[in-house]
């Protein structure tokens, strides 16, 4: 679809209204008297959150691909860049593009004129840390504890047939932190299935799942299945690692990793600048020690050696993140279509907060699961 203008969102905001005066003149045209008279009204200015150097660098990293990216301020809620590649000159619209040009941008392989920042997928394993977050608050998970997993494949029974829950870089005992920094799916399954079903559905909507996001700018809403229930103990399982029907926007997920910074409340999205002080979306999704282990646990997917982000460690700055690829596949064990999408922020002046996707990374080196 063709990307929504800005103007057109705060249309009613920007438009100045016309004056107009009824006078009454005499049989010569001259001015008599004013009988009625209205002054025009300027519209209002608005300046945007977008922060133009954090955009030219956004899409600086995407040229070459197609994906998105999203950059906020966790503290404030400030959208700071959007964006959607491959894009278009959109001046080639003003005076009319002819029919061959938009057939082209029409039939692009890449899809130039999707809005991929407003379309919801699935995150892959960025979205364990929601699994952590939850299974913590149903004291469903010991953060410490050491869980014994033999292997690179696991079932819950074999009702499950030919399906398998895989991992790999598998560790004999895993907790928390390591299932976290090796992106283990093992671990966030077991999580999902001792949460339940019915809780993990239900504390997903605490996290803004089947809701609109509070922002001017249309955006899908993120669901955490095609009903919104969990029923099924394979799509449960496959739900703890960020697969299965799962889908949210990258705004959405970056609004959810805010509250690491925050104590625990996501920060409400801003996309109009403003003097008001930020205000909070969803209150207290996590405790503040879930929020603060989280984000230490976090920092060594970069930090630590064996971390899935640790290519991504800047000398001097700490950061914390979470990758993911999920896959699109028919069958398990064939190849099939994956993205990369990477969550990352400073932890110790958190004024960044950057989720990015990168589609078909199958062809690539491709981010770790």
């Amino acid at each position: 679809m063709e990307k929504p203008e800005l103007e057109l969102l705060f249309e009613k905001q920007l438009r100045q209204h016309n004056g107009a005066e009824i006078k009454l003149l005499d049989s010569t045209g001259a001015e008599v008297a004013t009988l009625a008279k209205k002054d025009p009204v300027d519209g209002h200015n608005i300046q945007l959150t977008i922060d133009r150097d954090v955009q030219d660098s956004l899409y600086g990293q995407l040229k070459k691909d197609a994906g998105t990216a999203v950059a906020i301020d966790p503290r404030n809620g400030d959208i700071l860049g959007l964006v959607s590649a491959p894009s278009y000159n959109p001046n080639d619209f003003v005076l009319g593009i002819s029919s061959s040009e938009y057939q082209k941008l029409s039939n692009d392989q890449q899809h130039p004129l999707r809005n991929r920042f407003t379309a919801a997928s699935t995150p892959g394993s960025t979205f364990k840390p929601l699994t952590a977050a939850i299974a913590l608050t149903h004291k469903a998970m010991n953060p410490d504890a050491k869980v014994a997993i033999n292997g690179n494949k696991w079932q819950a029974s074999s009702s499950w047939g030919d399906y398998y829950v895989t991992r790999v870089n598998h560790d004999a005992n895993v907790n928390l932190e390591t299932a976290l920094f090796k992106s283990d799916n093992i671990y966030f399954a077991q999580a999902a299935l001792k949460i339940g079903g019915s809780a993990f559905a239900s504390d997903a909507n605490k996290f803004g799942f089947g809701e609109s996001l509070p922002i001017e700018f249309p955006m899908r809403k993120s669901t955490i299945s095609n009903d919104g229930k969990l029923n099924d103990q394979g799509l449960l399982a496959n739900t703890g690692y960020g697969q299965g029907q799962v889908s949210v926007t990258p705004l959405h997920l970056s609004l959810i990793y805010s509250a690491l910074v925050n104590d625990g409340s996501m920060i409400k999205p801003r996309l109009v600048k403003t003097n008001d002080a930020p205000t909070f979306w969803k209150k207290n999704v996590m405790s503040a020690d879930t929020a603060k282990l989280l984000n230490k646990d976090l920092i060594q997917v970069v930090a630590n050696p064996s971390g899935t982000a640790h290519d991504a460690q800047i000398n001097g700055l700490t950061l914390a993140g979470k990758t993911g690829t999920p896959e699109f596949k028919q069958k398990q064990g064939e190849s099939g279509r994956e993205n990369g999408w990477f969550t990352a922020y400073n932890t110790d002046d958190p004024k960044l907060l950057v989720t990015m996707v990168v589609e078909n990374t199958q062809k690539k080196a491709a981010v770790t699961m």
